[in-house]
């Protein structure tokens, strides 16, 4: 008796795995949506599409190594869009996103290379925070660490 009830809650319990990697999977294939519609935006000069996915609020921060300190630089979201919307063209792309999530907060950890008018200007890692408001995912702070030398080859 004792081995068929652990048996049945064995099989219980493992009917709900696939629900809980298929909801995730799919959590996940949503907040990386939103990361990718915000670089469709920045790779075709698009400012509203790259507003869509953001919080008004929300704060960009980059960090730059240098010899003497780390430079750090602090924007609004809203200007650093005007800023990489001032008539170069840009091109960032990302891979092996890790995604991390906890009920309505996210993060998306990934590196990245960038080119402006073509060339490779730096690569380094992207840092996305995301919160799900009124049931949808939204940027709501960008962080990202800036490496000039020996990035990895691109598209």
């Amino acid at each position: 008796m004792v081995r068929q009830l652990s048996i049945a809650m064995l099989a219980t319990a493992m009917t709900f795995i696939p629900i809980t990697a298929h909801a995730q999977d799919s959590t996940n294939a949503h907040i990386l949506a939103v990361v990718d519609t915000f670089f469709e935006g920045l790779n075709t000069a698009d400012e509203e599409m790259m507003a869509s996915v953001v919080v008004e609020e929300s704060i960009v921060a980059s960090v730059r190594e240098s010899e003497d300190r780390p430079d750090l630089r602090v924007s609004s979201i809203e200007e650093s869009i005007e800023g990489l919307l001032d008539g170069g063209s840009y091109y960032e792309e990302y891979w092996e996103p890790v995604v991390l999530v906890s009920g309505p907060i996210a993060v998306v950890w990934a590196p990245y290379l960038f080119e402006s008018d073509g060339e490779r200007t730096h690569c380094g890692v992207d840092v996305f925070n995301l919160m799900r408001l009124d049931g949808e995912w939204m940027i709501t702070g960008i962080q990202y660490s800036v490496v000039r030398d020996g990035c990895p080859p691109g598209r």
